[in-house]
């Protein structure tokens, strides 16, 4: 079809219409893909070059390594790692009468509330 563009075109109109000062949401409309879609790719290509002059004067393989890079995973939540292991007695304590989904989360809000506390301020 001879009116698609391609994504790395996309990608750099996205870059242009950024450099003009448009919003997201109208260079979303104007480029046809989701807001989001080009929030993604304008942090992706930002994080990589403050300037975006710099990044539309890149090659189309330089370009597209940068885009379709994928985003660093997140920091490891301490959290995350106390509720995995409390999850297989929890899944106990459900199996027992009167115990419910609402209690456990009440007992665990209490928890972490007191955790906070004991926590050395700094």
């Amino acid at each position: 079809m001879a009116n698609t563009l391609t994504r790395m075109q996309q990608i750099r109109m996205i870059l242009q219409a950024h450099s003009q000062g448009q919003k997201i949401r109208a260079i979303a409309r104007t480029v046809g893909l989701d807001r989001n879609t080009v929030r993604t790719y304008l942090r992706r290509c930002l994080a990589y070059e403050a300037d975006t002059q710099a990044l539309l004067l890149l090659s189309d393989e330089a370009l597209s390594g940068i885009a379709y890079e994928p985003i660093a995973e997140k920091a490891v939540d301490g959290r995350l790692a106390d509720f995995e292991q409390r999850l297989p007695g929890w899944l106990i304590e459900l199996g027992k009468t009167g115990v419910t989904r609402q209690l456990l989360w009440q007992e665990y809000r209490q928890y972490q509330g007191q955790r906070l506390w004991l926590r050395p301020i700094l």
